[in-house]
């Protein structure tokens, strides 16, 4: 007769269980963080979406964020986009028919964390082009 004795399955149990407890923790903080990071993309999806419509319809945009919401209005069109981990503090960004926001930067809450995104970019600096021209290809 072949098989396993109890001895034999009780130290199989227990290590497994001493490997998903080690494991476990691991799985459940990188899956919370794949969720922000899901979040945070789809902040930057609107906020591009935003832009590129206002700069499209050349009309200007208004996101309003409160707490976990964002409210977008342009013209006749509104949409509302819920989050369960980005925290808003009540604030409004305006983007011109150019794409450019008005406001200079974006700030939210993740836990105990504070973000902030810088909307527009720098300008470019004509002396620094000036002085280090870009190189010529050489044929």
């Amino acid at each position: 007769m072949r098989g396993f004795t109890l001895i034999e399955l009780l130290v199989v149990l227990a290590i497994s269980g001493l490997l998903m407890s080690l494991v476990g923790p691991v799985a459940i903080e990188q899956y919370e963080r794949s969720q922000f990071l899901k979040e945070r993309e789809q902040l930057l999806r609107i906020l591009e979406h935003s832009r590129s419509q206002a700069f499209i319809n050349r009309s200007s945009a208004t996101l309003s964020f409160k707490q976990y919401s964002v409210s977008y209005q342009q013209g006749n069109t509104e949409n509302t986009w819920q989050f369960s981990r980005l925290l808003f503090s009540p604030q409004q960004l305006s983007v011109n028919g150019n794409g450019f926001w008005q406001q200079t930067s974006l700030s939210w809450q993740e836990q105990q964390r504070s973000w902030q995104l810088t909307l527009n970019p720098e300008p470019v600096q004509y002396q620094l082009l000036v002085r280090d021209p870009v190189p010529q290809r050489a044929n």
